[in-house]
C-alpha cells in the first residue's frame, strides 16, 4: 500500500509539471495584444479564450512565485548563469520599456520570459534527469501534434492545386483570429522531429516505422522550400554523420540514400503526382502560376520557388541578389540599426521607402543605446500602415513584420547590455557544445538519443536565430531551447564528473 501512495504521489507530482507546460503550449500565439487597455475595452466579449489564453504566464508565475516559493519553499532562486543572463536580458527591455514610456502593455513579452524560466529553474532544482528527460519529450510530443495538425491542412489545400505547398491556401486560414503556422514554422517542426525520430532510428535501427518517419519528415522539409530550414538541415545532416557510429561504410552510405535520395525523389515526384490528378481526375489542363519555376528533365517536372530562381536569374548586383533572397531581411536589418544608433536614415534607405508615408513609421525623440527600446520595438519600428501599392495587403511595412534575427532583435530591444547579454548566452552555449564534442570518444551518442536530440536542436535554434527572433522572445522556440539545455547540462555534468 505504501509503495501504490509512493507511485501516485509521484504520478501527481509529474502530472503538476506537465500541466503547467501544458498551459505555456495553450499561451502561444496570443500576445500582448490581448491585455492591452483598448482590447480590454473594446474586444475582450468578442475574445475571451485569447484572452485567458494570454494571462496564463501571469497565472504561472503567481504560482510558482507565491505558492511554491513563498509558502511551500520548494525551490531556490540560485539560477544557473544562462537563467540569469536571460533575466539581465529581460530586466533591461523593461527598463527600455520605461525610459519611452511608449507601448507599455508589451511588458507581457519578459512576464512570459520570466514565468518559463521560473519554471525550468523549478524543473530543474532537484537534478532528477527522468524529469528533466520527461519534459524535453512532452515538448516534442506538442510539436508532434501541432505539426500533424497544421501538415494535415497544408496538404488539404494543396493535393488539388497547383501551387507549390510553400503557396498553400492553409497559409491563408486562421483559428481563433490568429494566422496558421507558415512553411518556415512547420519546416522548424519538422526538423525539431526529424532531429529527435532520427536519433531514436540510431538507438533502435531495427524499427522500421522510424525510417518511415524520418523520411516523411526530411521530404515534408524539403517540399515546404523553406530557405533556413532546408540550408539548418544540411548542416545537421554533416553533423549528424560525426557524431553517430556507422559500422562501415556501406551502412553510412545507405543512410544518406535512405534519409537523402528517396526524401528528394518524393520531392520531384510530388508535383507530377499532383497534375496527374489534376489532369486525370478533374479533366483540365488549366493551371496556375503557383509562384514556382519549372524545370524540366526528361519529361519530369521540378518545381521550384521562382523567387529564389529569378534572383539568381535577373538580377547582376550583388548586394540586391542577397536583399531580395533574404526576403528583405537585409533591408530590414540596415532600416533598424540606423534608426537604433542614428534616430534616422540614410538617403538610399529613404529612397527605398519611396510610397510609404515617412511620418506614419515610429519614431522617438533620443536615443538608448544601453537598454534599447524595449520588447517588440522591431514591430513598432517596422510598423507603417500607409502601405506601398505594390506591398501585400497581408505585410504592414515595408520590410517585413519583425527584424528576422534574433541578435539584433536584442539589440532594438534591449539595447547594448541586453545584446551582449544574449550574445554570451549562445556563447556559453556553443563552448559547452564545443566541449561535449572534445569528448566524444568517451560517449557512445547512439545509445543516448535524448542528449544528442538536446545538442543537435540547441545547433539548430542557434543557427534558426540568424535569421528569425527565434528564442530571443518568448515562443516555441524558446520553450524548446531551454528544455534541450537542461537535457544538455544535466547529462554534460555527468559526463564531466
Amino acid at each position: 500500500m505504501y509503495k501504490n501512495l509512493k507511485i501516485y504521489k509521484e504520478f501527481f507530482i509529474y502530472g503538476k509539471y506537465l500541466f503547467i507546460l501544458l498551459l505555456f503550449w495553450l499561451s502561444l500565439n496570443t500576445g500582448s495584444k490581448y491585455i492591452n487597455i483598448e482590447f480590454l475595452e473594446n474586444e475582450i466579449y468578442e475574445n475571451k479564450l485569447n484572452f485567458i489564453r494570454a494571462i496564463l504566464p501571469f497565472l504561472i508565475l503567481f504560482y510558482l512565485l507565491i505558492y511554491e516559493y513563498f509558502v511551500k519553499k520548494n525551490f531556490t532562486l540560485h539560477f544557473d548563469l544562462i537563467f540569469k543572463l536571460f533575466f539581465l536580458y529581460g530586466f533591461l527591455q523593461i527598463s527600455g520599456l520605461l525610459y519611452y514610456q511608449q507601448n507599455l502593455y508589451e511588458y507581457y513579452w519578459i512576464i512570459c520570459l520570466y514565468s518559463l524560466l521560473f519554471f525550468y529553474q523549478y524543473i530543474s532544482r532537484n537534478k532528477n534527469h527522468i524529469l528533466i528527460n520527461t519534459i524535453f519529450l512532452t515538448n516534442i510530443f506538442f510539436i508532434l501534434i501541432l505539426f500533424l495538425i497544421f501538415i494535415f491542412y497544408t496538404f488539404k489545400e494543396n493535393i488539388f492545386s497547383d501551387d507549390l505547398l510553400y503557396h498553400s491556401l492553409a497559409f491563408n486560414l486562421s483559428f481563433l483570429n490568429e494566422p496558421f503556422p507558415r512553411s518556415s514554422g512547420l519546416s522548424r517542426n519538422a526538423l525539431i522531429l526529424f532531429i529527435f525520430f532520427n536519433s531514436l532510428y540510431f538507438y533502435n535501427k531495427q524499427n522500421k516505422s522510424l525510417t518511415v518517419i524520418n523520411i516523411f519528415l526530411v521530404s515534408i522539409i524539403l517540399l515546404l522550400q523553406s530557405r533556413g530550414a532546408i540550408f539548418s538541415f544540411v548542416i545537421i545532416f554533416v553533423i549528424i554523420n560525426f557524431l553517430f557510429k556507422f559500422e562501415n561504410f556501406k551502412e553510412r552510405l545507405k543512410y544518406i540514400i535512405i534519409f537523402l535520395l528517396i526524401p528528394l525523389s518524393i520531392f520531384v515526384s510530388y508535383p507530377n503526382i499532383k497534375s496527374l490528378i489534376i489532369k486525370n481526375i478533374y479533366k483540365t489542363n488549366s493551371v496556375s502560376p503557383g509562384g514556382k519555376k519549372e524545370l524540366n528533365l526528361s519529361n519530369i517536372e521540378i518545381n521550384i520557388r521562382s523567387d529564389v530562381i529569378e534572383t539568381f536569374e535577373n538580377e547582376k548586383d550583388l548586394k540586391n541578389k542577397l536583399i531580395k533572397f533574404s526576403n528583405n531581411r537585409l533591408n530590414a536589418w540596415d532600416y533598424l540599426l540606423q534608426i537604433f544608433f542614428k534616430n534616422e536614415i540614410n538617403e538610399e534607405m529613404k529612397n527605398k521607402l519611396k510610397g510609404f508615408n515617412k511620418e506614419k513609421f515610429l519614431s522617438k525623440e533620443k536615443k538608448n543605446l544601453f537598454t534599447g527600446h524595449g520588447p517588440q520595438a522591431d514591430r513598432h519600428f517596422l510598423f507603417n500602415e500607409d502601405k506601398a501599392k505594390e506591398m501585400s495587403t497581408k505585410v504592414v511595412g515595408p520590410f517585413g513584420a519583425h527584424a528576422s534575427n534574433s541578435y539584433i532583435y536584442s539589440l532594438i530591444c534591449s539595447g547594448i547590455l541586453g545584446f551582449m547579454a544574449f550574445s554570451i548566452i549562445n556563447i556559453l552555449i556553443f563552448l559547452k557544445l564545443i566541449n561535449v564534442f572534445t569528448i566524444k570518444k568517451f560517449i557512445n551518442f547512439n545509445n543516448e538519443p535524448f542528449f544528442v536530440s538536446a545538442i543537435l536542436i540547441i545547433i539548430f535554434l542557434q543557427l534558426r536565430a540568424l535569421i528569425e527572433n527565434s528564442y530571443s522572445v518568448f515562443g516555441v522556440d524558446l520553450i524548446i531551447i531551454l528544455s534541450a539545455y537542461l537535457v544538455l547540462k544535466a547529462k554534460y555534468n555527468k559526463f564531466e564528473n
